[in-house]
């Protein structure tokens, strides 16, 4: 699991490079501001592997929560 917190009244972006994951697929379930809608969040699930990168948008006080587990 993964949690970021933006203390900062402006956005960022965090890129996270998953080579410390083992070679397969794997499932990123990611809660995620609503960079349109700052009142809202979005759940997203996406396919990854070891050789990808995540964009985690942030908004100014925002969050992101992620859980990435191996495919079945």
């Amino acid at each position: 699991c993964l949690s970021v917190w933006n203390g900062e009244k402006k956005s960022r972006q965090i890129n996270l490079q998953l080579d410390l994951l083992q070679h397969g697929k794997y499932n990123a379930d990611m809660l995620k501001d609503n960079l349109q809608d700052p009142s809202k969040a979005e759940l997203v699930t996406k396919t990854v592997q070891r050789k990808d990168q995540l964009t985690i948008e942030l908004s100014g006080g925002g969050g992101f929560v992620g859980k990435i587990s191996a495919v079945k």
